[in-house]
């Protein structure tokens, strides 16, 4: 190889060679970046300056990320986090004539690749709307629950290089209760398993590669919790549920919202046996692509992460 291998250059593999090869050695485009990247980039620019005290603006850094042509997922929008009679007026001025813009935009999201200039603008708006709401909450959820843990801070998106073997690991830290721990950062739509750090190659690599005895995921949940309170002005309140209307009066309830994200901290040691699992994997798969072992994957065409694979036209339709 003529530079050495990342973890998502090895998982690019092992999804698929022919993948890897399109992507990684001939350089063909493989289509948009995605708003999860943009968003864990923010996180993880936003957590990095929280612990080494310096200062980060991450409104500007959500406005110069919502100026770029990314891909949306469908669940990146939520109407409940936005004001849609704000959105409405907006839509209203780009030339949406509709009454159900809930549904267009989800309808647009679907169809992202096939849209008027005006309606991606649309969409970018109501996405980056949601994805502010979702960015803030999931930092303030890092400086409630997950930084009170830390008691000293080592290294900050540390380039881990062995000369055949490369890797970003986010940071490293010594907790209240003196493990010093290696730490990835991710973002997610669920909580992991308990057992996510003992079956990361990532995290066994980098423990290998940085000399650590405990690895750890610190998860920002995407998924909010609301925490809605309605209100009436005859007096009635309660909070949650789907009760638009109040049952005493029939008036229209008031909501307000407080939405909150979930943060998990998973800490396990890493056996011997692991980090060495890793980095043989690792060789091996650099012998492979070394030998330009490049097969097709046939079964991951239709769903690779996430997705279709974006060359699934170039093997089955030789475009």
């Amino acid at each position: 190889m003529d530079k050495p291998l990342s973890y998502s250059a090895y998982r690019d593999y092992h999804v698929c060679p022919h993948y890897y090869k399109l992507k990684r050695v001939d350089k063909q485009p493989s289509g948009k970046d995605t708003s999860a990247l943009a968003v864990g980039t923010i996180l993880d620019e936003a957590v990095g300056a929280l612990l080494t005290g310096e200062e980060y603006d991450i409104d500007k850094a959500i406005t110069t990320a919502s100026m770029r042509d990314l891909g949306f997922y469908l669940d990146d929008f939520d109407a409940d986090l936005i004001n849609m009679d704000e959105l409405m007026v907006l839509a209203k001025e780009l030339g949406w004539k509709g009454d159900d813009l809930e549904g267009a935009i989800k309808s647009f999201l679907k169809e992202q690749d096939n849209l008027s200039t005006k309606q991606q603008e649309l969409i970018q708006l109501a996405v980056w709307g949601c994805l502010r709401v979702k960015i803030h909450a999931m930092y303030d959820s890092f400086v409630k629950w997950i930084y009170p843990q830390i008691d000293k801070v080592h290294d900050i998106q540390t380039h881990l290089d062995n000369g055949a073997i490369h890797g970003y690991l986010d940071f490293t830290a010594t907790l209240k209760d003196g493990r010093k721990v290696l730490f990835d950062l991710k973002t997610s739509k669920m909580p992991y398993a308990t057992d996510a750090v003992k079956h990361s190659a990532q995290l066994c690599l980098y423990a290998a590669m940085h000399d650590y005895e405990y690895a750890g995921y610190i998860v920002l949940s995407k998924t909010l919790r609301k925490n809605k309170h309605k209100t009436c002005e005859c007096g009635y309140e309660t909070s949650g549920g789907n009760r638009k209307k109040c049952p005493d009066c029939g008036s229209q309830l008031s909501v307000t919202m407080n939405p909150a994200s979930y943060s998990q901290i998973l800490v396990e040691p890493v056996p011997k046996w692991s980090k060495d699992l890793t980095i043989k994997a690792m060789t091996d798969t650099i012998k492979c692509i070394d030998d330009k072992c490049f097969p097709r994957n046939l079964t991951a065409c239709k769903w690779m992460f996430g997705k279709p694979c974006p060359y699934i036209d170039k093997c089955w339709r030789n475009k």
